[in-house]
C-alpha cells in the first residue's frame, strides 16, 4: 500500500505539467458537483446557494452553459483566493485515489 504522501499536491507548480480534463478522463465523475459537496462540507452555510441555480434551471436554453455555470459557481461568492487554493489543493489530493487506477500507474 502505498503512503499518503504519495498522493500529495505540491503547493507550487513543478516545471514542465500536464493538464487534464478530469470528468470521465481521469475519474468516473463530474467534477464540479464532487468539488461542491467538499466544499459544502468545510462551509455548509454556502449550501444556500443551490435554491438560485435550482431557480435558473428552466432558463438553461435562454441563458446558456457558461452563464449557467458562472450560476452554479455561485456557491464560491466572496471566497477569498487564498481558501479556494487551499481546498482545490485538499480537493485534488482527495481524488488521487479515484483516478483509475492503470492511469494512475501511467501519470506516477
Amino acid at each position: 500500500m502505498r503512503n499518503a504522501a504519495a498522493h500529495s499536491i505540491p503547493s507550487s507548480a513543478p516545471e514542465g505539467i500536464a493538464l487534464f480534463d478530469l470528468d470521465g478522463t481521469l475519474i468516473a465523475w463530474d467534477c464540479q458537483l464532487l468539488f461542491r459537496h467538499f466544499v459544502l462540507r468545510k462551509e455548509p452555510w454556502r449550501g444556500i446557494f443551490l435554491p438560485v441555480f435550482l431557480a435558473f434551471l428552466p432558463l438553461t436554453k435562454l441563458l446558456g452553459v457558461a452563464t449557467m455555470k458562472r450560476i452554479f459557481l455561485s456557491y464560491l461568492w466572496r471566497m477569498d483566493a487564498e481558501t479556494l487554493a487551499a481546498y482545490s489543493r485538499e480537493f485534488a489530493a482527495s481524488l488521487m485515489p479515484a483516478i483509475y487506477p492503470e492511469l494512475r500507474a501511467k501519470l506516477e
